[in-house]
């Protein structure tokens, strides 16, 4: 070693010895005999930097920079996964979802129908709450694309195929639940139409039952009795014109099921039909009892009036 040798120091735990590198060559120098430089802009020109050194720090910078590559690399290879396994999760309900909707069939019966609605209500509710996670990924994705990363094209078209296929969803959901609503709307009818039908024979049952007793004031007790049930066949007949128009609008909004409200329409009203005619007899034949209860009074007052004369 000689005065005015510049060496790289690479160790200097020892006090006494150092460990340097001089072209290449790497020993130990007595410290007592070496001393520290300033950094690159104190140095003076008359120090000659072997050339040695530039090409260290050349390859120095060069590491830097493929280790700000490669971490940057890595950076984007987080994001992208990240981003991703999100779209994935998301597909992953959405897949569900389809399929639940599209393969579950709809209920035949009121009650099981209700809760299938319910059910479909709650599902609708979890799709809107989906929408913010989706909104997230899109701007997650928005904000990778925008700052240039390597994989734009992959996703764009994965948020792209994630947003057609919830988008999807949400019409299989509408579709869904217009299916329940008329399949709904069909049963309650048939049902209101059973309830009036089952009301219509129980008010028939007291028209066609026949009056033995032929006192006057028994048969008014009838007559009245009578004027009560007409009033309630009055209401039935107002229940019967609401399911006509009920019927009208499922025959024009489910072209479908036409036959079965059809029929349902019959059989009202031929019950209904029954109904008037019953009551119609019952009408007349109470006129006619009354009269001859009051014919009977009559000739019993008469009787004893011409008792009363006799005596």
């Amino acid at each position: 070693v000689k005065k005015g040798t510049v060496m790289i120091l690479l160790q200097s735990k020892d006090k006494d010895w150092w460990k340097v590198d001089h072209n290449g060559r790497i020993g130990f120098v007595p410290a007592v005999y070496l001393k520290t430089l300033p950094p690159d802009d104190e140095i003076p020109a008359s120090v000659a930097v072997p050339e040695k050194l530039v090409d260290i720090k050349g390859k120095y910078d060069e590491l830097c920079t493929a280790a700000e590559n490669r971490k940057k690399n890595l950076e984007e290879t987080v994001e992208y996964h990240v981003l991703i396994a999100e779209v994935g999760e998301v597909e992953g309900w959405v897949t569900e979802q389809e399929r639940d909707v599209t393969q579950t069939s709809i209920a035949e019966e009121l009650p099981f129908l209700l809760h299938q609605l319910n059910k479909h209500h709650e599902f609708e509710r979890e799709l809107a709450g989906t929408e913010p996670l989706l909104a997230a990924v899109n701007e997650k994705a928005a904000n990778l694309i925008e700052n240039g990363h390597s994989k734009e094209a992959d996703i764009q078209s994965s948020v792209d195929n994630l947003d057609r296929r919830y988008d999807n969803l949400v019409r299989l959901a509408a579709r869904k639940q217009n299916q329940l609503e008329d399949k709904k709307n069909l049963l309650t009818f048939f049902k209101n139409v059973d309830e009036c039908i089952d009301w219509i024979e129980e008010k028939k049952k007291p028209l066609l039952a026949a009056e033995t007793n032929g006192d006057l004031d028994l048969v008014k007790t009838s007559q009245r009795n009578h004027m009560g049930v007409v009033r309630e066949l009055q209401a039935i007949h107002g229940n019967v014109e609401s399911l006509h128009e009920q019927g009208d609008t499922l025959l024009t909004g489910q072209p479908g099921v036409e036959s079965g409200v059809r029929d349902k329409l019959k059989d009202l009203d031929e019950q209904w039909s029954e109904v008037e005619e019953a009551n119609e007899v019952h009408s007349d034949w109470l006129k006619k009892c009354v009269e001859l209860a009051e014919f009977k009074k009559t000739f019993a007052d008469l009787g004893d009036s011409l008792d009363q004369i006799k005596t």
